[in-house]
């Protein structure tokens, strides 16, 4: 009984002291904005302190009711960080974005054809995407990249399909011209 009341106590006593954390808060600010570098492994590595911080003050209570609480505050942790770790995924995506459409565009101007020019930049944008994906994992939490890697795709082929339209549109316009 006094384990449990004092672990519960413990994890929330860190819980309280990760939301006001300064380094949290600011990483938490800079999200809303731009792309952290290193995301993922700023972010585990103060979840990995909070944790290790609970451990060390719970150390000689009864280890089941240690570790059951310590699984309720990194649960909690995580329901806190989650938001961030979204926005950074959305960041790298609007990102990636932008370089494939300056590439795809770079490529189209160099006289690349078009197919290739589309399979190159999306092959090689895509390969981007998942290092930077990587770049944003956090350690203690097992989320999936995977909606946004669909986003992406959709966004790529939009703007595919957008650009092969305007294309087949201005040679529809040349060849119009030409034959009036």
């Amino acid at each position: 009984m006094v384990a449990t009341v004092r672990c519960e106590e413990i994890a929330n006593e860190k819980y309280s002291a990760f939301v006001t954390n300064k380094d949290w808060c600011e990483l938490e600010e800079a999200v809303k904005s731009h792309l952290v570098p290193d995301f993922g492994k700023k972010l585990s590595s103060m979840l990995e302190a909070c944790i290790s911080s609970y451990d060390d003050e719970t150390t000689f209570f009864e280890d089941g009711v240690r570790t059951a609480k310590q699984k309720q505050l990194e649960e909690k942790l995580l329901q806190l960080v989650q938001a961030a770790y979204q926005l950074t995924l959305e960041h790298i995506r609007s990102e990636t974005l932008e370089k494939f459409n300056k590439a795809f565009d770079s490529a189209l101007s160099e006289g690349q054809g078009f197919s290739k020019a589309a399979i190159n930049c999306k092959t090689s944008i895509m390969k981007l995407f998942d290092d930077h994906c990587k770049g944003a994992v956090v350690k203690q939490a097992d989320w999936d990249p995977s909606k946004e890697t669909e986003k992406l795709l959709l966004d790529l082929d939009a703007h595919i399909s957008d650009v092969c339209n305007a294309k087949l549109s201005d040679l529809s316009i040349q060849y119009e011209v030409v034959l009036v």
